[in-house]
């Protein structure tokens, strides 16, 4: 599509609808859609779609438009006209047409062009007045009554959806490319293994076999073994070092190596080492003496390398061998030579020969017999398990680390197949792949699920690895085993985590539009109620809405508790009233065939928490368990119960620590939870009972869960019910506050004039009306740099100002900078439906009196005045 057809949609949508072919439906103080269903009688008499409009005006967040069968739209709600932004007035009249691109129009009439009822969704993309296409997902049903067709339209904005497939499509390349050339890597590196093992001399058979075993699995230095700090302290001394200079491992560990040295050669070695610890890599070569646990000296032969910068080492490796009888022996020889060179020179070259023949055979046999305790201890001491098998996969060998982890002793899996270890969920097509690479002479690594001797489940990280003989022919496997069940648990604990702090977010960013809402409808109908007649069916009506808006004002405060943005008020709280007071209203809304118990088995559990918040959580458990059921007969049981984690005991949840727990549990006789099912119940508008159920509802347990500090843990089998139990902190001593509503009767009056600035034209309308019927003067401005011009001309002519945070131009909170700069003392109250710029601390610490949320009560704002211009808040008297 062209991009001047994009442009055309502004002029294609100013076309006002004829009000002889249109009924307008009747607008709000915004200018908003408030009752389709009028058009929808008049366009087609379709009884049902008084109901379907409501549901789309009162209950829907996503755009939401009503069309003629012809494409005209006599309907479109604030969603659409802030998606495609354009005003709802100039909305109506347009076609739907003129908000779809060229390409797009004939599927959207497939769907919708047909004769008769129909219904359809899919992704289109929708042109905005500035002629920027926008993707959306567009679901919608066609009705015909009568000769009348009328077209409903829910569209989705899904520009972050589309944003995430593309980044996740992108990791997705980079990570085939990082394991293409990660198997590169290991290719070449299997060719040059290969190479050296041609290249190495032939020695005895049997030492090459017992090698070739070890050679795969370590590598590690040869005689005593220690590493060093750089001040030169010991952080790891290996078992040789008992037999070399007495001390055990345990002994010599923290010790100062240097400090053994002989001292006339100490600064020589320190020196030494000192320069080795400033090059990464650098490798020193030094005989010294040093002194044992007995008190004997003992020569050394020291090589050491600096491994300061491996962060799996940090630290200075030195291999020392003590070479006190070889030099005893060639001092002997030196003696001899000098006693016996005179007479018999013609000997000195046959003894030098055999004493050079004599030292290699001594240090090959030594390096041999070391190297093969070295490799053995290293396997039978280390934290990975380790498993030899033959050929055809039967196990020969395996080591304590697997032991541990298993639970099979050696003697038990010895002569089985490897098999013995595969996972319930493992399929036979995964293990034949696995022993194809290697019967190919490949390495085999990966995540795989193993099983216990007790049957439980673990996952490990393995690497298996075929072991040739010296013809290059395979004679067995060896697989080392890492256990990751715990690091797999953090991972799908950070997963979950993550999920809810991305929904929280998408929560708080809907609280200011909606208080704003909230604000319009509660303050006209507070001023409908001051003109009605008390008592009469029409008061009725107005106070039903005015507590409408109440629980909407209280629904808010529940999405920014979600999105942990909102203030919680948390005091000492007996559980036990909550409960009881919760199933007395679940009573009410569950059918007759489902039977509640409750279980208290104390009657101290006192948490600190907000109650409105728990009372919250266990309506959203029970009303879980109650769906669950199905409206089938069943049992929901709430018990609640004290619960002490011991140290060293397994807790319920990987979060909870030892200590006094109150434990809330919900449970129901339903049909169960699938393990696929339960990873995903937490997870906002996730729900397996679409489409009477919205998903919500365990989400915003499990964040009003986490914003107390608590766990909630989940068990169930399919066909035998679901428990949900949650664990909080008990308190042990406190007392319980029992807060009650202070009602305000009347709201109170004043004198003075106010200068009041919001940028929403129903707002001003409302506080207008409201505080001059209060008794005060009103300046009310829209635009907050016309409101800072107004104070400029007269600024002691205002008592006190009160301004709403988020406006175009100038915000609140500059506006009051402003404002203060020109009269330091001049009361302001600042009012906002939701910011993450500014808190009730930081608005006062700026010189702010009073920090109000929205939606705005009369009598609380009220209050609020004549508090802030009486001085109540600590500023100075003013006389009004």
């Amino acid at each position: 599509m062209k991009e001047t057809d994009h442009k055309d949609v502004a002029k294609h949508t100013g076309q006002t609808a004829n009000p002889e072919e249109t009924l307008m439906p009747e607008q709000d103080m915004k200018g908003g859609n408030v009752d389709a269903a009028v058009v929808a009688r008049d366009e087609g008499g379709l009884g049902g779609c008084d109901d379907l409009c409501r549901v789309v005006v009162e209950s829907m967040r996503e755009a939401a438009v009503v069309a003629r069968g012809d494409g005209t739209i006599i309907f479109g709600n604030a969603g659409f006209a802030q998606m495609v932004r354009l005003p709802q007035e100039k909305i109506l009249g347009s076609k739907v047409f003129d908000f779809l691109p060229f390409e797009e129009r004939a599927r959207f009439e497939s769907i919708f062009g047909g004769y008769g009822n129909n219904t359809g969704k899919g992704e289109f993309s929708i042109i905005t007045g500035n002629g920027n296409l926008l993707p959306v997902h567009l679901s919608g049903n066609k009705v015909r009554a009568g000769d009348a067709e009328i077209v409903c339209l829910v569209m989705t904005d899904i520009t972050v959806r589309k944003r995430a497939e593309e980044t996740l499509r992108s990791s997705h390349e980079e990570l085939e490319n990082s394991v293409a050339e990660r198997n590169r890597e290991l290719t070449d590196a299997n060719e040059r293994l290969k190479r050296e093992a041609r290249e190495r001399e032939q020695a005895e058979k049997s030492l090459r076999e017992n090698e070739e075993y070890f050679r795969l699995l370590i590598e590690n230095a040869s005689d005593m073994i220690v590493v060093l700090k750089e001040d030169g302290s010991v952080s790891y001394a290996g078992p040789s070092v008992r037999r070399v200079l007495g001390y055990s491992s345990k002994e010599f560990l923290h010790r100062n190596f240097l400090d053994l040295v002989v001292g006339t050669d100490r600064e020589r070695v320190r020196d030494r080492f000192a320069q080795a610890s400033r090059i990464p890599g650098y490798t020193i070569s030094l005989e010294t003496s040093v002194q044992r646990k007995d008190g004997g000296w003992r020569t050394i032969e020291i090589m050491g390398r600096n491994l300061l910068h491996d962060s799996k080492v940090v630290g200075i490796v030195v291999n020392g061998r003590d070479i006190t009888e070889r030099k005893h022996m060639e001092e002997e020889l030196r003696r001899a030579h000098d006693e016996l060179e005179a007479r018999v020179e013609e000997r000195t070259s046959e003894l030098r020969k055999a004493y050079e023949r004599l030292e290699v055979e001594i240090r090959e046999h030594k390096q041999a017999e070391e190297e093969r305790a070295r490799l053995a201890t290293a396997i039978e001491q280390g934290g990975d398990c380790v498993i030899i098998t033959d050929r055809q996969g039967t196990i020969q060998y395996v080591n304590p680390a697997f032991e541990k982890t298993s639970l099979y002793t050696r003697e038990e899996v010895t002569g089985h197949p490897f098999d013995i270890l595969k996972g319930e969920n493992q399929h036979d097509a995964f293990w034949d792949d696995m022993w194809i690479t290697l019967e190919g002479g490949n390495v085999w690594a990966g995540r795989i699920g193993n099983r216990r001797k007790d049957g439980a489940a673990y996952e490990v990280e393995r690497t298996m690895s075929p072991i040739r003989d010296n013809n290059g022919k395979i004679t067995n496997y060896v697989s080392v085993e890492r256990d990751m069940t715990e690091q797999a648990g953090l991972e799908s604990e950070l997963r979950q985590a993550q999920k809810m702090q991305a929904i929280g977010t998408l929560a708080g960013g809907i609280a200011h539009d909606f208080n704003n809402i909230l604000a319009a409808m509660i303050g006209f109908t507070e001023l409908a109620l001051d003109d009605v007649e008390k008592g009469t069916r029409t008061a009725r009506h107005l106070d039903h809405v005015r507590k409408a808006g109440y629980r909407g004002r209280e629904l808010v405060k529940q999405i920014l508790t979600f999105s942990r943005q909102g203030e919680q008020e948390k005091r000492p709280v007996q559980m036990t009233p909550i409960v009881r007071e919760v199933l007395k209203l679940m009573r009410a809304s569950l059918p007759a065939t489902v039977e509640i118990r409750q279980r208290m088995e104390t009657e101290e559990g006192i948490i600190f928490a907000d109650p409105v918040q728990i009372h919250q959580l266990l309506i959203n458990l029970c009303t879980n368990a109650g769906q669950a059921l199905r409206g089938e007969k069943g049992v929901i049981e709430v018990g609640l119960s004290d619960y002490v984690l011991s140290s060293g005991e397994n807790p319920p949840h990987p979060d909870m620590e030892p200590g006094s727990y109150v434990r809330l549990s919900v449970t129901d006789t339903g049909p169960g939870i699938d393990e696929l099912t339960k990873d995903r119940i937490f997870e906002p508008f996730f729900t397996t009972r679409q489409p009477e159920a919205a998903g919500m509802g365990l989400s915003v347990a499990y964040g009003i869960v986490k914003s107390h500090h608590g766990s909630i843990t989940v068990a169930s089998t399919p066909g035998k019910g679901a428990t949900f139990n949650i664990y909080f902190k008990k308190l042990k001593e406190a007392v319980v506050e029992e807060k009650t509503a202070r009602p305000v009767l009347h709201a109170a009056r004043g004198k003075g004039r106010i200068l009041f600035v919001d940028d929403e034209e129903a707002l001003v309308e409302i506080a207008k009306q409201m505080l001059e019927r209060l008794g005060y003067e009103v300046v009310a401005e829209k635009d907050s740099v016309k409101a800072l011009k107004q104070f400029q001309r007269d600024p002691e002519k205002f008592d006190l100002v009160i301004t709403d945070q988020t406006m175009p131009n100038m915000t609140g909170i500059e506006l009051a900078k402003k404002l203060m700069s020109i009269k330091k003392d001049i009361p302001i109250i600042l009012c906002t439906g939701f910011s993450e710029v500014i808190s009730p601390e930081t608005a006062k610490a700026m010189g702010i009196r009073e920090f109000v949320m929205k939606p705005i009560i009369k009598n609380e704002m009220a209050e609020t005045i004549k508090r802030v211009i009486s001085g109540e808040r600590g500023g100075k008297k003013r006389q009004v």
